[in-house]
């Protein structure tokens, strides 16, 4: 459900006290097309958004592709009406581990990836039928609170982020603008 999985720069996804350095880094894909996102330094908080619509009583998983940059610490967000105001989970990108959470969220998960990456995410319920939001923040540390106001101006490299109307996340699926999801291509073995 998210229109723009890897280009971060994208209009699409909100910018609030960060700006995106396209193609900082090699992706897990092995190409040079994974992203940085930056803090500005400003008191405040840090993170970008990218907005997408639920149905009530479906589960939804966010994911992305995460490595420490600067900073270790990434906070996933799932947040607006349909999830309540604190679906959180903080992740620690040097030592591979989940820190403090918050809402309703279930099914945390951090998954290694080679060069340092993590598949970060978890899954949480809508109450409602309305817009909601995926917003991954810079904190300090894995026991930041929700939304953390801070100073940062260090940086995480991110890729492949992915909303799925499901209680668990599957493979990564690239979108580039599609509106209304998209669907992978029958998997044969």
């Amino acid at each position: 459900l998210v229109t723009y999985s890897e280009d971060f720069s994208n209009a699409a996804w909100t910018k609030t006290g960060t700006t995106i350095t396209s193609n900082a880094a090699i992706s897990p894909d092995g190409a040079l097309n994974a992203d940085s996102i930056v803090g500005d330094g400003t008191s405040g908080n840090h993170y970008i958004l990218e907005q997408f619509n639920v149905v009530a009583t479906q589960d939804y998983t966010v994911s992305i592709f995460a490595k420490a940059g600067t900073n270790n610490f990434l906070q996933v967000n799932l947040g607006a009406s349909p999830f309540g105001s604190t679906n959180y989970c903080n992740f620690d990108l040097s030592s591979g581990i989940i820190g403090s959470f918050g809402g309703a969220s279930f099914n945390r998960f951090i998954e290694p990836f080679p060069n340092g990456w993590y598949r970060i995410g978890f899954t949480a319920t809508a109450s409602s039928t309305n817009p909601a939001n995926f917003f991954p923040t810079l904190i300090t540390s894995s026991t930041s609170a929700f939304l953390e106001s801070n100073t940062l101006n260090t940086s995480i490299e991110i890729y492949g982020a992915q909303v799925e109307a499901l209680s668990y996340p599957t493979s990564y699926i690239p979108t580039s603008g599609q509106s209304g999801g998209v669907t992978r291509a029958a998997e044969t073995l």
